[in-house]
């Protein structure tokens, strides 16, 4: 035999070999526990996946819902303490200044009727409308006293009646230099005719007020006083 079909009846045989160790000598019952071992491990892989999710996610929940107690106990305990604070800087002026600045306006008229408060009583009779009455108390406790308060409410009660004359000669009494003043004083003017006073007490009151809304409904004011001669 020639080396040539020596060498091609060599390869045909290890070929046969091959295939037989690789088919003929595995155990069906071995291929069966490779793949229950394989489902197995899968199975366990996918339950630990689930699981590491699952508890990532209540734990992630668990923090969020303490960060949200913790903040809103931060501003629930900022809300107490500045209610606190007011309340203390309001009782701290005293009982007819408590009612008067939480419009407690029965209470007010209460304690001065009680305490003969001349004062307060025509202070709760100039919030209430009754001019009259509030014009009477508030001009006889101003002949006594000097008291910026209370010569603002004679100024409002005076012009509660028109009578703005009066009310601008109490305004000249106030020395304050409140942006309120300067207002009232303007719309004063305004209305006895004296626009060039008007315009300029409402610049003043412009410069002074802190609060958008009110500086500006002045300057609309102020636009429309400029047509006026």
């Amino acid at each position: 035999m020639s080396l040539i079909a020596k060498s091609l009846k060599r390869l045909q045989t290890d070929r046969k070999t091959h295939k037989k160790a690789f088919t003929g000598t595995v155990n069906p019952s071995q291929i069966n526990e490779v793949a229950i071992y394989a489902l197995l491990l899968l199975v366990c892989l996918g339950s630990f996946g689930l699981y590491f999710i699952s508890t990532n996610k209540k734990i992630e929940g668990q923090i969020k819902e303490k960060d949200l107690s913790i903040i809103s106990k931060i501003e629930k305990n900022i809300s107490n303490g500045e209610l606190m604070i007011r309340q203390r800087k309001i009782k701290g002026k005293g009982r007819f200044e408590y009612y008067l600045e939480t419009n407690k306006l029965k209470e007010l008229k209460d304690l001065a009727q009680k305490e003969n408060n001349i004062k307060y009583l025509g202070i709760y009779y100039a919030k209430t409308g009754n001019a009259k009455k509030a014009i009477e108390l508030l001009g006889f406790y101003l002949k006594r006293h000097q008291d910026d308060q209370a010569r603002l409410y004679l100024i409002m009660a005076l012009k509660q009646q028109n009578r703005y004359k009066e009310a601008l000669e109490e305004l000249k009494k106030i020395n304050t230099q409140r942006y309120e003043v300067y207002l009232d004083r303007a719309v004063i003017y305004e209305e006895i005719g004296m626009i060039d006073k008007a315009r300029q007490n409402y610049r003043e009151a412009l410069k002074m007020t802190p609060d958008p809304v009110l500086r500006g409904t002045i300057k609309s004011k102020l636009v429309v006083l400029g047509f006026v001669k």
